[in-house]
C-alpha cells in the first residue's frame, strides 16, 4: 500500500515548507524606522543569514550615497539558522535627528 508513505512524504514536505515561510518572510521584511535611545531616527534590519552581508545592504539601501553609522547588532539562532538584528542610523541630512513624537521644542 503506498497510500500511507505517500501521506506521509506530504506531511513532511508541508512541514518543512511551513519552517522555511519565518525565515522568508524575516529575511525579506524591510527595516524598520525607530527613534533611538538618544532621540535620533534609526533603523532596525533584520536578517536570517550566516554573515552579516544581507543586513548591510539594507542598511546601504536606505541611507544611500549618505552612508550610515552601526549603533547596535544583535545575534541569535532560530528555526536551525542565524538570526541578525542591526540598529544603524544614517549619517548627513539622510538621518537627520528629529525629536521624538510628543517632545517639547525648547
Amino acid at each position: 500500500m503506498k497510500l500511507p508513505s505517500t501521506i506521509l512524504l506530504l506531511s513532511v514536505a508541508a512541514m518543512t515548507a511551513a519552517c522555511a515561510a519565518p525565515a522568508a518572510f524575516f529575511s525579506n521584511s524591510a527595516p524598520s524606522e525607530i527613534y533611538y535611545k538618544d532621540g535620533r531616527i534609526a533603523y532596525v534590519a533584520s536578517c536570517r543569514a550566516a554573515n552579516w552581508g544581507p543586513c548591510l545592504e539594507k542598511a546601504g539601501a536606505v541611507c544611500k550615497n549618505a552612508g550610515y553609522t552601526i549603533l547596535e547588532k544583535a545575534n541569535s539562532r532560530s528555526y536551525g539558522e542565524d538570526e541578525k538584528e542591526l540598529v544603524f542610523a544614517c549619517n548627513g541630512n539622510a538621518g537627520e535627528s528629529k525629536p521624538a513624537p510628543g517632545a517639547v521644542k525648547s
